[in-house]
């Protein structure tokens, strides 16, 4: 989990990323129903690919996703396309069969604008 918004809804933004260059890695966008205080309530999420727009080595490299309040992308159950409105959250997703390894200095970094 990257970031929790609750009670507040992202409205745009952009996500910097410096991590492993890897096909795998993937961001959940999220809307976590907090419905009851019962944060497992009709969870919905897309997943997206940033995108690549420098290697510092050959292992790591920096990447960024611009965010606004609908965002398109791959339901991770169904695999559909879809859009994805009431953004209260953000993970990264390993879309592989293996572990990714991070080290000191990866790290993400948000710039957001939210409502309420």
């Amino acid at each position: 989990m990257l970031a929790d918004f609750n009670s507040c809804q992202l409205s745009n933004g952009k996500l910097t990323l410096y991590t492993p260059i890897t096909p795998i890695l993937k961001l959940g966008i999220m809307y976590i129903d907090y419905t009851n205080g019962n944060s497992n309530s009709n969870p919905e999420g897309v997943l997206v690919s940033p995108n690549k727009v420098q290697s510092i080595d050959t292992n790591r490299g920096v990447f960024t996703l611009e965010l606004d309040g609908k965002m398109k992308g791959k339901d991770p159950v169904t695999r559909e396309d879809t859009t994805l409105s009431n953004i209260n959250g953000l993970a990264l997703y390993n879309s592989g069969d293996k572990p990714l390894e991070f080290k000191d200095g990866d790290v993400a970094i948000l710039k957001a604008t939210f409502t309420k």
